[in-house]
Parts: C-alpha cells; structure tokens; sequence
C-alpha cells in the first residue's frame, strides 16, 4: 500500500529537482553575490549541468547605488564554473574553471570635500580617516579555491570625478591559475583584483589621471 503513495510522491520530488533546480542555483547565486558585493545583483538565467558539473550563468549585472553614474559596477554576458562537487560541503570549495566571457567593469570615482570615494569600496581606504569595517566571526569559515580563471573580451569604463570619461577601453585576456583564499592557494583574491586595476590603469592614455588612480589605489 505504501508503494501506491510512494512512487508518485518520488516521481513528483524528482520531477521538482529537475525542473526547478536551475531556479534555486539562481537564488544562491544571486544571494552569495549580494553578500559578497553588498550590492544588489541580477542574473538572467542560470544552467545547471549536474553530468557535465558545470554551471552556466548569463547577463549577469552587479549594480551601483542610485549616486553613481553608471548604472552597475560590473556586467558579464557569461560566466562558465566547472566545479568538483565532491568538495561542495567541506571545508574548501574547489572550481576547476571560472571563465568570464565578455566582462566589463564600470570605475567611478567621485570627488567628496576632504576626501574621494568610489563604487568599490577601495578609494576612501587612502583617507587618513578610513576605519576598516569589522565583521563578525564565522562559526565555519568556508574557503575557495579556483584552478583556472579565463577572461575573454574584457573592457573597462572610468569616470574621473566628472571631468574625464574613457569607455570602451580593451583590458588583457587574462589565464590565471591557482586563485583562493586557501594556503595552497599561489594569488588571493585581492591580488587578482590589483592585477585588473594595473592592467586598466597602464592602458589610460592621460597621465595626470594615471597618476591620481597610482595614488588612489596604491598601484
């Protein structure tokens, strides 16, 4: 008797995870990024592939707040994750691939009395004043570590406290391995992204702003 109801109830349970299983990715997709970001985040559509243990992301938009010019921070026509799913409930979360197609990032610097600030949280760190923003403590502490990271097509946009605008500017291709916040990781995270501010910055062709962002962003 039981069987009777069993068997639907499985078949139902399995018919959920498949068709909605690329909806819940979406959601913790877009809920770790706005965490991490503490910005609001979109994504079109996500594409989980369980045989393939890919995850496909598309349009994806983090945005700035109302005071900024540009409307996001960053936008992405694609994102491609290859993960080993044999480490997604341990300690240290590993990803074989991380590829960005089409990525651009949108700086803007804003000018404010006695002190700059932009919409990634670097520039108000070169004020005397900057008090770093204490987090609490993590009961668990999950760390990641990412093999390989492609960038495919990448531009850049800069807006210099309204009075200089560069658009459009063409970044390096990037093949960068052994990326994390682990101990067998080669670059932390924060090392990749100084990478990206140097390869933006030797590619704007006005020196005077070259040398504010140098000094900015300890370049």
């Amino acid at each position: 008797m039981i069987f009777r109801f069993l068997a639907p109830a499985l078949f139902l349970l399995i018919f959920i995870i498949f068709f909605f299983q690329n909806f819940f990715v979406k959601k913790i997709f877009v809920y770790s990024l706005q965490k991490v970001t503490e910005k609001k985040v979109s994504i079109e559509n996500v594409d989980f592939n369980l045989k393939e243990k890919s995850i496909t992301l598309e349009e994806i938009k983090i945005y700035n707040s109302n005071d900024f010019v540009y409307e996001y921070f960053f936008s992405c026509k694609k994102i491609f994750i290859t993960l080993n799913f044999e480490t997604i409930l341990k300690n240290v979360i590993e990803f074989d691939d991380l590829i960005f197609y089409d990525p651009i990032i949108f700086l803007e610097i804003k000018n404010q009395l006695v002190e700059k600030r932009d919409n990634i949280s670097e520039a108000e760190k070169s004020s005397p004043s900057y008090q770093p923003k204490v987090y609490p403590q993590k009961n668990l502490d999950r760390n990641i570590y990412i093999k390989q990271i492609f960038t495919y097509n990448p531009k850049a946009n800069l807006i210099y406290e309204n009075v200089y605008k560069i658009e459009n500017l063409n970044l390096s291709e990037m093949d960068i391995k052994n990326v994390g916040n682990t101990k067998n990781s080669s670059q932390h995270f924060k090392d990749v992204f100084k990478l990206i501010l140097l390869d933006f910055y030797f590619r704007i062709p006005n020196l005077q702003i070259k040398k504010n962002l140098k000094k900015i962003y300890d370049l």
